[in-house]
């Protein structure tokens, strides 16, 4: 390969390392003419020798680069006669690939520059391995959703094009309802499959206006643009429940899933993106704790609740530890005697820093929290105690009924815990009755039914409580083995006022007369509700009509100065 116009390079042992470089390399003059190439620019660029030199180098170039891009390079060559960079290089075949390329300057005449020897390195491999590193980096390796940084990354960008703009952005926040039943049902295969159904939903609806990522496990993060209003974004989460509650076809099983959405807007209620994934996650909590299926915008009241709810969590644990407690009982009472047949045991918190604190409020939170564990525990050892207390004193003392909770009830040891109640007051069985919900039951219907079998084989009594407003299967409660049903408040309520109420209150009374379970009516407050409910046969009541829940110390008289029946 002749190096013809460069005379200094005509010496034999250069023109052999010229032409066996393993990289490419291109000579060029002042005015950018080719000069000359090596094999290894042919078997990068794809060019013949005959086709380049005397052209022009910018055949190489590619439309990747600005002016500005090769203008600073001839500065640069000038200043300090040597540049090196990434270039993007189009080859013979039109495609474009990155280089290395080095360019040093060659001099004659003193300093004037004459020529340029340039080197070229092909990187595509590397920026390759590179792209894709980027990208599974900036990618949910499940549904190929982009992951939390990409999103932040999309809402700085699209917040820079909409400032000066009327339109809002959203940030939702969108969790899956119980997704965690899935998995337990069909296995994480399906759950996956799952996932993947729902990203593949959301980028649809979302299209070119936004963009969706895989926060974590079940939550998706949403970021969408052009909002207009407040109640556009309602409506676009509603779609999105509806769209995400339609069934869906996992592993040939029909799926139904719904979810929840929580969201905040900008610049509404903030312009810094952490600041609007904290209120929109307030939000979807907000809309979990509503039950689930629901969607929620941000407002300041939502983060006050939940300071409020962090406050309360805070004192409940220190309640917990210094024993704030109290319990008070309300009677249950034979309809067709009056006279005392039971009691149940109720919780109440006074705490030092929020005051009284209704049930309302703290049994869901400790439940939520786990503390309803050591609650739990609490209650049954202090009415095993009150127990005590009231026959040593010589009191007649009916059966007294304990609420569990789910987690108490499945968590393993509840009959041990039974037991040593039983043993340190040294009292029967027979002085306490266990009231769970349906709910508990239907969570895992057969470890329930050997769970109620040990405590039957104790010999204590078990209530369902709040029957007729879960979802009870008849042919699983006639192998339940409780005692008794207790009939919900809400349909003591409207027993005169709602005929429907009254049915289901009599087919209640009508289920229990056939399986031989005792009766008991919730919140009876009128007279006319306990002349229905005797006329009906139902077996017993409580509520506001006879008495509310008393202190142990004000119950002790009564207890003295009322007949009790052994039996209703």
């Amino acid at each position: 390969m002749s190096l013809s116009g460069i005379s200094q390079f005509k010496l034999p042992l250069l023109e052999k390392a010229f032409a066996v470089s393993p990289s490419a390399i291109l000579i060029t003059n002042i005015d950018d003419a080719i000069l000359a190439v090596n094999p290894a620019f042919c078997h990068l660029t794809g060019y013949q020798q005959s086709e380049v030199v005397g052209k022009s180098s910018q055949l190489l170039r590619s439309d990747k680069h600005e002016p500005a891009f090769f203008s600073a390079i001839k500065r640069q060559l000038t200043e300090s006669g040597c540049w090196s960079g990434e270039v993007w290089n189009r080859v013979k075949d039109a495609n474009v690939i990155p280089m290395t390329e080095t360019i040093y300057t060659f001099c004659e005449h003193g300093n004037q520059i004459s020529h340029f020897i340039t080197t070229l390195v092909d990187k595509s491999e590397a920026h390759d391995a590179q792209v894709l590193i980027n990208y599974l980096a900036s990618r949910d390796s499940l549904t190929g959703l982009a992951n939390r940084l990409s999103a932040q990354s999309y809402f700085h960008a699209v917040t820079c094009e909409q400032e000066q703009t009327l339109q809002k952005i959203a940030v939702i926040c969108l969790g899956l309802d119980r997704f965690k039943d899935v998995n337990d049902a069909l296995g994480r295969g399906a759950g996956d499959q799952l996932l993947i159904s729902v990203a593949g939903y959301l980028t649809q609806m979302v299209a070119d206006n936004g963009i969706v990522s895989r926060s974590s496990g079940d939550e998706f993060l949403v970021i969408l643009r052009n909002i207009s209003d407040c109640m556009q974004l309602l409506a676009l989460m509603q779609q999105m429940v509806a769209g995400i509650n339609a069934v869906q076809m996992v592993e040939h099983n029909n799926v139904s899933v719904t979810t929840s959405i929580g969201a905040a807007l900008s610049p509404d209620d903030a312009v810094n993106f952490d600041t609007l994934l904290k209120y929109a996650d307030i939000a979807l909590h907000t809309s979990k704790n509503a039950g689930g299926n629901q969607y929620c915008v941000f407002s300041p009241e939502l983060e006050t609740k939940v300071q409020q709810r962090l406050q309360m969590e805070s004192c409940l644990r220190t309640a917990v530890q210094q024993e704030e407690f109290a319990l008070v009982y309300q009677p249950k009472l034979c309809l067709q005697t009056g006279k005392i047949t039971g009691l149940e045991a109720l919780v109440r918190w006074h705490s030092p820093v929020l005051g009284l604190v209704s049930p309302a409020d703290f049994i869901p939170l400790a439940e939520r929290s786990g503390l309803i564990l050591l609650v739990d525990e609490w209650v049954v050892t202090n009415v095993g105690r009150q127990i005590r207390q009231w026959l040593d004193n010589g009191l007649t003392v009916p059966a007294v009924s304990v609420n569990l909770s789910t987690l108490q009830f499945h968590r393993g040891d509840l009959q041990s815990l039974i037991l040593n109640v039983l043993s340190e007051n040294n009292i029967a069985a027979s002085y306490l009755d266990l009231e769970i919900t349906e709910g508990v039951l239907m969570e895992t219907m057969h470890s329930a039914v050997a769970i109620l079998q040990g405590l039957r084989d104790i010999g204590v009594s078990v209530s369902l409580d709040d029957f007729g407003t879960g979802y009870s299967s008849l042919s699983y409660l006639k192998n339940l083995p409780i005692n008794t049903l207790k009939i919900d408040k809400s349909f003591i309520d409207d027993i005169y006022q709602t005929t429907g109420e009254a049915v289901i209150v009599q087919a209640i009374i009508s289920l229990g007369q056939s399986m031989g379970l005792k009766l008991v009516a919730e919140g009876v407050e009128y007279q006319r509700q306990v002349d229905y409910l005797k006329k009906n046969g139902c077996d017993e009541m409580q509520g506001y009509f006879f008495s509310k829940p008393l202190p142990a110390t004000e119950l002790e008289k009564m207890l003295a100065d009322y007949t009790l029946a052994a039996e209703c």
